[in-house]
């Protein structure tokens, strides 16, 4: 190891290091332990790669049963708040009266939910024939959205422990969503 006097001058003019246990400690005084410096970096990048997997090999199955109608998927069609791009994702969502209630199962950061936030909570949903503009999109209380939802899916919403619902009122439903 280097000691100062062998690349200083004088000390005059080198500054002091800190120690590892001092307050003005830097990474660079600790011992490198491997991995990109990110916190939870294993995580992120096994969700990075599971969101991948599921927007290029789950997602054309499920819109393709949401277009015929057949299963519980409905497709949200959104504007891309940066390219325009009309984009359509499968969700599943419950009738709550003349709306919908959605569930946020991987959170808020998802393309959709910002792009749909974006445009002001205006877009389209679409399931077999039918199809629904939304004029706009609130949060909903927990138990709200579990109780849209009924049993069994309640149940497994509950178990996941899911909390994050949305409420997307259909346009022109006058705002009441009572069941």
């Amino acid at each position: 190891m280097l000691d100062r006097a062998e690349y200083a001058p004088s000390s005059e003019t080198v500054p002091e290091f800190p120690t590892a246990g001092s307050e003005r400690s830097t990474a660079l005084d600790r011992p490198y332990r491997g991995g990109s410096g990110r916190r939870n970096a294993g995580v992120m990048d096994a969700r990075r790669g599971w969101l991948r997997f599921i927007g290029r090999r789950l997602n054309p199955l499920t819109l393709a049963a949401a277009r015929r109608g057949s299963a519980p998927f409905t497709i949200v069609r959104h504007r891309g708040r940066r390219s325009g791009t009309i984009y359509e994702t499968p969700i599943i969502v419950a009738r709550r009266g003349p709306d919908f209630a959605a569930e946020l199962t991987y959170g808020q950061s998802v393309q959709w939910y910002r792009n749909i936030r974006a445009a002001g909570g205006r877009c389209e949903l679409a399931r077999g024939d039918e199809g629904w503009q939304i004029e706009s999109v609130e949060s909903l209380p927990v138990a709200e959205g579990l109780a849209a939802y009924g049993p069994p899916r309640s149940w497994v919403l509950r178990l996941l422990r899911r909390h994050e619902f949305l409420l997307l009122r259909v346009e022109g439903s006058g705002g009441d969503a009572s069941d």
